[in-house]
């Protein structure tokens, strides 16, 4: 194990077991003893992908949702996780396959939608999708919304262009 993968795995054994600061940890490798990564630039990229990659995970069901985090590492005492916020972007036509989804009877009847109603219908389910996600995502940051009342996410949507062909 190199120096810098075991400085990680310290952050992330603290970060796990929460059972001391990460001072007190050590991990011993055929070097000697090794403290968790020290620079600001690997700390927020190691927590940054790590965060990233657990909301794709969460969201996977969402065709083309972006996830971006901003993740603040000496917000980190040891015992809990550092800082984090989400910027999560909803492609507007999975609001409209949703929607296609709920009404699907109708379709193969060959029913005509108003297009008014199905506009009503869609902006009903982009609220509840982005519900969804923020309940979702919500207790995966760090500090939780209550207890500092900040916004640590947005939730926003765009339009799909298509696939480029």
């Amino acid at each position: 194990m190199t120096t810098n993968r075991a400085g990680w795995f310290v952050v992330l054994l603290v970060g796990c077991v929460a059972m001391a600061p990460a001072n007190d940890v050590g991990v011993t490798i055929d070097s000697g003893p090794v403290s968790p990564p020290d620079d600001y630039a690997q700390s927020k990229a190691y927590f940054e992908s790590r965060l990233r990659a657990d909301l794709e995970a969460l969201l996977a069901y969402v065709p083309g949702v972006v996830v971006r985090v901003n993740v603040d590492p000496q917000r980190n005492d040891g015992f809990k996780p550092p800082q984090a916020m989400a910027s999560i972007v909803v492609p507007r036509n999975y609001c409209e396959t949703v929607w296609r989804s709920r009404h699907i009877t109708e379709i193969r009847r060959g029913e005509n939608f108003d297009e008014a109603t199905v506009a009503e219908e869609q902006a009903v389910i982009m609220k509840e999708v982005k519900a969804n996600i923020e309940d979702a995502v919500a207790p995966l940051l760090y500090p939780p919304s209550e207890e500092r009342k900040l916004k640590r996410m947005v939730v926003t949507f765009f339009e799909d262009l298509g696939e480029a062909g």
